[in-house]
């Protein structure tokens, strides 16, 4: 059993190190990341709270040190969790930092974002994430130079509606009861085929697939495709684009469904038909249709197996009425999407990034330059 000495020395370290992150999110002077700083401020003063109440609880009951121990261990994880998201954003802090956080509070003013804009942090060491319970967004760490990718700012700005903090707010019961019952509705269908399957003896392998989609699903898949309808309905067809770039980029197969392993992400081919359907929904369908052009020569066609693997896993129907849902759902919870005409200014910057990208590529690093030096000008 762990000693109550150790423990002492343990808690007394934690607390002093907590005490420390406390005084490092308090000196950032940018009002920028004022609400960052609360939120990391308010979890280390819990912290310290809690451990000095576990020192006193070892004080007074030495033999329930394995229970002191538990709780340290629970706390000291919150503390970690807050210095490598929180304290760390806030300790490196710049000035693209501040400038993007404009941009941010920009586009939710201009969408009628119903939460408390997020903090953005240039501390991303993959791609745009976010942490609903920091609202922090974290983005690579030039990527608030740039026009290109700033759509995906909208898919993810997405996340904490769907999440305990976003849910609580009664504005979002739309997102919140469509999103219930599209989980529900793809649960059930999943379940249904697996039985079919159980009847007809079609084997274990059967039932493990059916199972595996099925988890999917309910865990990650439908906030993402939700999420990414959000960023077609908020950002047009530059989230298209930007989906599309994105892809190239990363180099990923289509049309793959999975086997063993449980992919947080659902297939691009399937993200895409869901952007597609939004974007035609609100009228932008020569847009779409150019996207969908250019989304044909990315790879090769899929085989008759694969087509017909994929579509048992992601049903094409399916994919119309999650877009469809959200889209009712977003305009009952009083969202703004992209207008074809008289876009704000965020919104508009950002198709024109890709209208000069398509038509004038020689040109497009000088132009784009200036134009987000222009926008940010506006945006001040």
């Amino acid at each position: 059993m762990i000693s109550a000495t150790y423990l002492r020395g343990a808690i007394a370290h934690t607390i002093a190190r907590a005490r420390a992150l406390v005084e490092i999110a308090q000196q950032s002077p940018a009002l920028e990341l004022r609400d960052l700083q609360r939120t990391c401020t308010t979890q280390l003063n819990e912290a310290v709270f809690n451990l000095a109440e576990a020192a006193r609880l070892l004080d007074e009951k030495p033999e329930a040190a394995a229970s002191v121990g538990r709780i340290y261990q629970t706390v000291t994880e919150s503390i970690d969790r807050t210095e490598t998201l929180g304290v760390f954003a806030l300790k490196n802090q710049s000035d693209e930092d501040i400038d993007l956080n404009r941009l941010l509070n920009s586009i939710c003013q201009e969408i009628s974002f119903p939460l408390i804009p997020p903090t953005v942090s240039h501390t991303s060491q993959s791609y745009f994430e976010i942490s609903p319970a920091f609202n922090l967004l974290r983005v690579p760490l030039i990527e608030g130079r740039f026009l290109l990718q700033l759509a995906d700012l909208y898919h993810e700005l997405c996340h904490p509606l769907l999440s305990p903090i976003g849910i609580t707010n009664p504005k979002l019961d739309p997102l919140a009861q469509a999103f219930l019952s599209l989980k529900t509705a793809r649960g059930r269908e999943l379940d249904q085929a697996r039985l079919r399957g159980d009847r007809r003896r079609a084997g274990p392998d059967h039932t493990h697939r059916y199972a595996l989609w099925r988890r999917c699903w309910i865990e990650t898949w439908m906030e993402e495709f939700i999420c990414d309808a959000f960023g077609a309905f908020c950002a047009g067809p530059a989230y298209g684009w930007t989906h599309l770039h994105l892809c190239y980029r990363k180099s990923k197969p289509r049309f793959t469904v999975p086997i063993a392993t449980l992919p947080s992400h659902p297939d691009d081919e399937a993200r895409m038909s869901v952007i597609l359907y939004v974007l035609k929904r609100r009228g932008f369908d020569p847009e779409a249709d150019a996207i969908a052009r250019a989304w044909t020569t990315f790879g090769s066609a899929p085989t008759a197996q694969q087509r017909a693997a994929f579509e048992l896993c992601y049903p094409p129907d399916r994919l119309d009425a999650i877009a469809e849902a959200a889209i009712d759902a977003f305009g009952a919870c009083g969202i703004s999407g992209l207008p074809e005409q008289d876009q704000p200014l965020v919104g508009a910057a950002i198709q024109d990034a890709w209208s000069m990208f398509w038509n004038r590529p020689h040109e497009y690093d000088v132009w784009e330059t200036k134009a987000r030096a222009e926008l940010q000008s506006n945006l001040s």
